[in-house]
């Protein structure tokens, strides 16, 4: 199996796959950071658990504009949920272009304005 996309596996463009992974959403702020790939959290507590909670009672919270209730069932459910933990101060470091597109298309970011995109 061979990986063609290096922001949701992590690997070189090309380079052979033990496993197939799912989309990858990092976050970090303030010196912490937290991610989540195929149902799985990953990161320092701090963040981590705050996510879990919001993700637990429906939290919405303002992502880069855009009001997105805190989920697990979608990529931008989990980034809103990773950023909740420092509202305004969280920086997604990678995620799915469905997030930005998403985003992009609220007028919440401009064209080329995200930092990962495949």
């Amino acid at each position: 199996m061979e990986s063609t996309d290096a922001n949701t596996t992590g690997a070189k463009p090309g380079a052979p796959q033990k496993y197939e992974l799912g989309p990858t959403i990092s976050v970090e702020t303030d010196g912490f950071a937290g991610a989540w790939c195929d149902n799985h959290f990953r990161g320092d507590p701090e963040i981590l658990n705050e996510a879990r909670r919001n993700i637990e009672i429906g939290y919405e919270y303002r992502l880069y504009g855009a009001w997105v209730k805190c989920g697990d069932d979608t990529p931008l459910g989990i980034a809103a949920a990773l950023c909740s933990y420092r509202p305004g101060r969280a920086l997604i470091q990678q995620a799915p272009k469905e997030v930005w597109d998403a985003l992009r298309a609220g007028g919440c970011i401009p064209e080329g304005g995200e930092p990962n995109v495949p």
